[in-house]
């Protein structure tokens, strides 16, 4: 890992052996990084991405994909006691790090991301400046008063993408926003927003 000094870029797909001891080189070794994907991964728990962003060297990245980081035991549909992939206190721990100055938030089936995580980091007063995509594919606490607190905490957001968030109904979008994969009453995949902010904050309490 002595290259890891001067990348700027990591992409780690399909490293389906992968455990804690990867993440936790990143964290000593690389700390120029501006975007990391890590995907497709069901070794490393929650405890290790949250030690990859606490008290992480590097800055914070613009760029994560972190897609289908979970794990595919299919007859333990919960999980094991200890978070399998992007968990909830590693999504936090990596929002409070990168959350700053994020611009694309890739956390598609990162199914074991608890409500409270999400309800925490979008909670409408909490603010990403420069997140402007993000997929939450298949985050099953995923409904709509989240979606809601996403709009408020990113207002440069242009596109979300939300397949399999079933919880997810009647939202109101922001003007300038797609809202992918939720559909409405006439079943379109693809939302346009039209709604001011200020409608949105009254519509969900979000002040």
């Amino acid at each position: 890992m002595a290259v890891g000094f001067n990348l700027r870029t990591l992409s780690l797909e399909d490293f389906h052996d992968a455990d804690n001891s990867v993440l936790q080189a990143i964290h000593t070794y690389c700390s120029q990084l501006q975007k990391l994907r890590f995907t497709d991964n069901d070794l490393c728990t929650d405890t290790g991405f949250t030690e990859l962003f606490t008290d992480w060297s590097n800055p914070p990245l613009s760029f994560v994909d972190f897609s289908s980081s979970r794990s595919i035991d299919y007859n333990n549909p919960d999980g094991t006691e200890e978070a399998v992939g992007l968990g909830t206190v590693g999504f936090e721990a990596l929002m409070a790090h990168s959350g700053s100055q994020l611009e694309t938030l890739m956390i598609p089936s990162c199914r074991h991301i608890e409500r409270e995580a999400l309800e925490n980091v979008f909670d409408g007063t909490k603010e990403y400046p420069t997140i402007k995509t993000a997929d939450i594919s298949f985050v099953k606490r995923t409904d709509t008063p989240i979606v809601a607190g996403i709009f408020k905490s990113c207002p440069r957001i242009t596109k979300l993408t939300a397949f399999g968030c079933f919880s997810v109904s009647d939202v109101m979008v922001p003007k300038g926003v797609a809202l992918i994969g939720v559909p409405n009453a006439q079943d379109s995949i693809i939302q346009e927003g039209g709604y001011d902010f200020d409608m949105i904050s009254a519509g969900f309490g979000l002040m």
